[in-house]
C-alpha cells in the first residue's frame, strides 16, 4: 500500500473581522514579518495580503487602511504606516 504523505499544519486561530490599524495589538507582529519578506519590493501588496490572511485579518479592509496612510506596494506599508509611527511604537513597548 502506497502512503501518501500529507502535511498538516495546524490552524491558527483566525477572526475575520479583525481590521488590520497601527494600533492593533498584532501590528508590531505584522510589521516583524513584513520586515523579513521585504528582501525586494515587488511594488504591489502580495507579501502584505499573504501575511494579513495568514494572521487572520479582514484583507479587504485592511489593505483600505493600509493604502489611506499611503501604503500602495509592501515597501511603502513598512515605510509610510509603520516607520512614520515609531515613536509611538516607542513609546508604548516602554510602557510594558
Amino acid at each position: 500500500m502506497n502512503k501518501k504523505s500529507v502535511n498538516v499544519k495546524k490552524p491558527v486561530k483566525k477572526a475575520a473581522s479583525d481590521v488590520l490599524s497601527r494600533r492593533h495589538k498584532l501590528a508590531p507582529d505584522f510589521e516583524d514579518r513584513l520586515i523579513l519578506s521585504l528582501l525586494s519590493c515587488d511594488h504591489t501588496l502580495t507579501k502584505s495580503k499573504k501575511i494579513l490572511a495568514s494572521m487572520g485579518f479582514d484583507i479587504k479592509k485592511s489593505i483600505a487602511f493600509l493604502r489611506s496612510r499611503d501604503g500602495y506596494c509592501d515597501c511603502e506599508v513598512f515605510l509610510n504606516v509603520f516607520v512614520e509611527d515609531e515613536p509611538r511604537r516607542a513609546s508604548r513597548k516602554a510602557v510594558r
